[in-house]
């Protein structure tokens, strides 16, 4: 399908009913900061950087070419997009004004659906943790899957708060994260500073398997 300018002025004459009923019905809850602690919450819930260290300093340059070609392009889109169509919706919005609604039906399901892995995705992290720490705890799958379950009602629960005690408890949770991601900064700082090397080496691709070494000695 070749989306052309006049198509796009014309599904933007075609307002949804959405937009304007959210505006008359909901209140503007969230605010710039609000926003801004979601969006870094999004962000960081990448969990896959003690992996990279793995490729050595080739995962650093992936990194700033992925930053270049991807995020600040977004950056810019986001922002032409928020500036053209300023409805509630976001995306659901802006992939009706180009492509109609099959697609933009298929993107807030997409979108939707995501958030739903995510949520499991985020309870599998905690066994992780909790084994990370003592590899004794949750060693059966079925505890595992209890363990997971509890995580999921936790949030149920949470998520039927009033909405601004649930946005405080995001944005304290961010502040904190923020926090000790300075602090392992700074203590990594430190350790240099001091003479130490560092621990994990980013010289040589390290691989996995058996008879690998990940570490080496202060």
């Amino acid at each position: 399908m070749i989306v052309t300018q006049s198509t796009v002025e014309d599904r933007k004459e075609q307002s949804l009913p959405s937009e304007g009923y959210v505006r008359a019905a909901l209140p503007q809850s969230l605010r710039t900061f609000d926003m801004t602690m979601i969006f870094l919450m999004v962000i960081f819930f990448i969990n896959n950087p003690i992996e990279a260290t793995g490729a050595g300093f080739a995962s650093l340059t992936y990194w700033i070419i992925g930053a270049l070609v991807f995020f600040v392009p977004c950056l810019i889109v986001t922002a032409q997009l928020g500036t053209m169509f300023f409805n509630e919706g976001s995306l659901y919005n802006w992939t009706q004004k180009a492509l109609g609604n099959f697609w933009s039906f298929f993107v807030g399901v997409s979108f939707w659906i995501s958030g739903v892995l995510g949520m499991v995705g985020s309870a599998g992290i905690a066994v992780s943790l909790l084994q990370g720490i003592n590899g004794q705890l949750l060693a059966e799958s079925r505890g595992q899957g209890v363990f997971i379950v509890f995580i999921l009602i936790v949030a149920a629960i949470i998520s039927m708060q009033r909405f601004r005690i649930v946005q405080h408890l995001v944005n304290y949770t961010t502040i904190l994260m923020l926090c000790v991601i300075g602090l392992l900064g700074l203590a990594a700082l430190v350790w240099l500073v001091g003479g130490h090397h560092a621990v994990t080496s980013m010289t040589s691709n390290m691989g996995v398997g058996p008879g690998t070494t990940r570490y080496l000695a202060p």
